[in-house]
């Protein structure tokens, strides 16, 4: 059952991560260009609104695992994060960038403990 549990959990964390990298990296791909030209978008090896129809199929598929693996608030916390560091743009600003990122870490922890602690339901 452990080994049920933490590859549940090590898929879940996946899964959000992913959709926090497509949804950072299709906000301003230029700045990606700059930084770091290898990334997919900027390497040209998937389109923006590619990227962003996968980044919005991601977040109810995320949504819907985390109900059924019996972490419905943490997945719903990571997705509020995400848009509110990237698509509303606050992640822009130092101090609300540092707040998302807190945000965002004690959700990936709480999601991915509770998922390990047992309270997996699979359906």
């Amino acid at each position: 059952m452990l080994a049920t549990r933490l590859t549940a959990s090590v898929y879940w964390t996946w899964a959000h991560l992913l959709q926090f990298c497509i949804s950072n990296q299709s906000v301003n791909p230029a700045e990606d260009l700059r930084n770091k030209p290898w990334r997919p978008i900027c390497s040209k090896r998937i389109a923006v609104q590619h990227a962003l129809i996968l980044r919005w199929l991601l977040a109810p598929l995320c949504l819907i695992q985390s109900y059924a693996l019996g972490v419905p608030w943490q997945g719903l916390s990571l997705s509020l994060a995400f848009v509110v560091h990237n698509e509303l743009g606050l992640g822009d600003h130092w101090f609300i960038r540092t707040a998302c990122n807190v945000w965002g870490y004690t959700s990936f922890n709480a999601g991915a403990a509770g998922i390990l602690s047992g309270t997996l339901i699979l359906y």
